[in-house]
């Protein structure tokens, strides 16, 4: 069953007195305030990511079953501490409710003004027996407030995407062929009846980006490569390619100042490591912050480092 229409949850959170924050949750059923406090230090939480969410592009790993205990643990106390007092018996109501009219209910975390808890892999909420986010029944979206957004865009088909690949001599290959035929297949039948359009860029320069662009209009941008996040200066990364084909790194501020110039775009889908990490200091310092602070409406990017075979099968799947 495809599920077209959603109730949301959408939670704040602030900061309160010491290590505590503030939680203010609005939902279909009413409101509700309550506390949220770190059921975790940060030594927990380095050690979780590093055992579970470090996993390079060219790695082979799956989840055994040791692994899926630690992320389900982890999860489970993260939505205990999150869904707690009145903002829990809100998410059950509104659950209920969504339930009865055959809605999903769109858990959406508003956390603008406390970067310091945007590293966290929210993703994981577990409520006994499942995830939050994987269940298409309640979708868990971040939200970054904005002063001003851009107004929803009325797309005539067909919808065109301009799919970007970029390959740097001297990064790790990638398996981008079978990426793309994933993608391709996914798409086909939509293809077929004139409804989406993709256009590939092959050449990961950004002087073949700023070409492109001008044969739009685009609503969509994919991103298929490699991306980090430089701790240091504390900004995410993607791995372009320069003249003679090595990598160069662009900032998500750099790639964000290209898209904003192009009314049209509705998403960017950067299938790559790290590219939705951000700064503690600063919640728009990352390459898909950036791009929403932009106004790009909507970006779906990775937290942590991923799978090629993971990147590969989310491709596929999305869309």
């Amino acid at each position: 069953m495809a599920v077209t229409d959603y109730f949301e949850l959408k939670i704040r959170v602030s900061r309160g007195d010491a290590d505590t924050y503030r939680v203010l949750a609005s939902g279909p059923t009413g409101e509700a305030t309550g506390s949220f406090e770190l059921p975790f230090d940060d030594r927990d939480i380095k050690i979780f990511v590093l055992s579970v969410g470090r996993r390079t592009r060219t790695a082979t790993r799956s989840a055994n079953a040791p692994e899926l205990q630690r992320i389900t643990e982890f999860g489970g106390k993260l939505f205990k501490a999150l869904f707690q007092g009145r903002v829990g018996e809100l998410y059950r109501v509104s659950k209920s409710v969504a339930d009865s009219n055959g809605k999903a209910l769109r858990v959406t975390l508003a956390l603008t003004d406390v970067p310091a808890l945007m590293h966290l892999p929210w993703e994981y909420l577990y409520d006994k027996p499942a995830f939050l986010s994987i269940s298409k029944w309640t979708p868990v979206v971040r939200y970054l407030e904005l002063s001003g957004t851009r107004p929803p865009l009325k797309v005539e088909l067909p919808l065109r995407i301009l799919a970007m690949v970029s390959s740097p001599r001297d990064a790790v290959e990638l398996d981008v062929a079978a990426e793309r035929e994933r993608l391709t297949r996914a798409l086909s039948g939509l293809h077929e009846r004139g409804a989406v359009e993709v256009t590939w860029l092959e050449n990961g320069t950004l002087p073949a980006l700023l070409r492109e662009l001008e044969r739009g209009p685009f609503h969509v941008f994919h991103f298929i490569g490699h991306g980090e996040f430089d701790a240091q200066a504390g900004n995410g990364m993607l791995l372009l390619e320069d003249e003679a084909g090595l990598a160069r790194r662009v900032t998500g501020t750099d790639l964000g100042v290209i898209l904003e110039n192009e009314p049209s775009f509705q998403l960017a889908v950067l299938n790559a490591c790290e590219g939705a990490r951000v700064s503690s200091d600063d919640p728009f310092a990352g390459g898909a912050a950036s791009l929403v602070e932009r106004q790009i409406p909507a970006v779906i990017a990775m937290q942590f480092e991923i799978t090629d075979r993971a990147a590969i099968i989310f491709a596929g799947e999305f869309y």
